[in-house]
């Protein structure tokens, strides 16, 4: 059972340029938003993963990649973060600002 109210200090939080950098080296960005929002717009190649199913999918996450986690704002990622760091996770990112940040960036979103 994940814990999604203890946060870590070892996730790094990104902006959005620098999450883009991480993308273009090979990093898989984990959308954890509803499919509602999922459907508002999405980072291209992004996998969507909705918070409520992430525990149930861990062994489909790659485990030797760097995760970027992403939602509306970066709260519930940055929980999600913390926790799949207790399931033995690393390389873990929070992009902070969420998906609003990406979108006021100017970076691209698939509608």
């Amino acid at each position: 059972m994940f814990n999604f109210f203890r946060k870590s200090s070892s996730v790094r939080d990104v902006a959005p340029q620098e999450a883009k950098q991480l993308i273009d080296a090979g990093a898989l960005v984990v959308d954890v938003r509803e499919d509602f929002e999922w459907a508002h717009g999405h980072l291209p190649g992004s996998r969507h993963l909705p918070a409520g199913r992430l525990a149930a999918e861990l062994d489909s996450l790659p485990r030797d990649r760097e995760l970027i986690l992403i939602c509306a704002s970066g709260s519930r990622s940055s929980h999600l973060c913390a926790a799949l760091e207790r399931h033995g996770f690393a390389n873990l990112y929070n992009l902070s600002g969420g998906i609003y940040a990406w979108m006021r960036s100017g970076l691209p979103v698939v509608r």
